[in-house]
């Protein structure tokens, strides 16, 4: 069985909840679509949300995994109505000069369960929403901490309709033929302004690549081979809890949120490594694997493969092979060495 990573005790997600309660509790009744009522929403959605946490290897290489456009099948198979992924390292995002983000959390749920004033149900529309939360969140200035969102039906997740306070893009409308962005100018106000064909190409390329992410995470999560290990994090019991905001209250103050239970992915069952060919040429000749003259970073990916109940799939973690004493392969394995050394994913054994 693979080594554990040991999952952190404080989350992002707590001082993201923390954040949200407090702008919706700084009034006594927030105005519909206002910031505050923004944050009561933002808050409600991160209460019903189930956080999971992402170790750093494993989200590099699933967000650089491709799939089939088709391969939705993972939407039938949500573990939990609404997920919160919170990301080891953030994904450092740069699409153009005005828009660069480090996503730290995630949120995934379909829009009905997410937005209780959506008309997507009864219009017979099932919509999936995905938010994206920055790390650096808590310094922004309202209402730019509110998150990026993209959205699509179910059937088509990859014809995606998205807006950050920076930029809308709405799919289904006829007349919009590009994505719009808003700037703000110092003498003219917000103004609207078309991105080039380029940036709006890569703004696209981004949303769909998160989009892309997300469905391989919940693929990851109900991959044949894990185990999902909960970490319970609040020592008090709910009627403590309750005589202590009672009190609070009574003093004019917000109450204390109690500390919800995250889960972590765990591999169980060892799988098999295929060798590529030179490997194969290596044992062949009377050598081994260790007689390669370099190190090398192997994926993480889904091994496949089909039963009576259907396709299954596996998760391979992302492992080093070679001698330690040899050189790189690439630069890029140094970076990676370093998510190795602080075991930023189980080391496969």
């Amino acid at each position: 069985m693979s080594k554990s990573i040991t999952p952190p005790q404080e989350l992002f997600f707590d001082r993201l909840l923390s954040h949200y309660h407090k702008g919706y509790a700084s009034v006594r009744k927030p105005y519909p679509d206002s910031w505050e009522d923004c944050c009561g929403l933002q808050a409600g959605i991160l209460q019903k949300s189930t956080p999971f946490f992402i170790n750093g290897a494993v989200a590099d290489d699933l967000y650089n995994i491709s799939r089939e456009r088709t391969d939705i099948d993972c939407l039938s198979h949500m573990p939990f109505p609404v997920l919160y992924f919170e990301l080891m390292d953030p994904l450092e995002i740069i699409v153009g000069k005005q828009y660069k983000r480090s996503v730290k959390g995630i949120v995934m749920g379909k829009e009905h369960l997410l937005f209780p004033g959506s008309l997507s149900k009864a219009l017979g529309k099932d919509y999936f929403n995905i938010l994206l939360y920055d790390v650096n969140t808590m310094r922004e200035q309202p209402p730019r901490d509110l998150p990026d969102t993209a959205y699509f039906e179910s059937e088509t997740p990859y014809n995606l309709g998205f807006n950050s306070h920076l930029f809308q893009y709405l799919p289904n409308q006829k007349e919009l033929h590009g994505i719009e962005t808003y700037t703000l100018d110092p003498k003219g106000g917000l103004m609207q302004n078309p991105l080039s064909v380029g940036e709006q190409d890569r703004v696209r390329e981004h949303f769909t690549k998160i989009t892309n992410f997300c469905l391989n995470l919940v693929d990851y999560i109900n991959a044949h081979n894990i185990t999902l290990r909960v970490v319970e994090r609040e020592t008090r019991d709910a009627r403590e809890i309750e005589r202590i905001n009672r009190k609070r209250e009574h003093n004019g103050k917000r109450p204390l949120l109690a500390l919800k239970p995250f889960y972590w992915v765990d591999i169980i069952e060892k799988t098999i490594v295929k060798k590529d060919s030179k490997s194969e040429e290596l044992l062949k000749q009377g050598g081994s694997e260790n007689a390669l003259t370099y190190r090398e970073w192997v994926r993480g990916h889904f091994q496949r493969y089909h039963t009576n109940d259907g396709i299954k799939k596996n998760w391979i973690n992302p492992y080093v092979r070679g001698p330690v004493s040899a050189p790189w392969k690439e630069n890029r394995y140094m970076v990676l060495e370093e998510m190795l050394e602080r075991r930023a994913f189980p080391v496969q054994k």
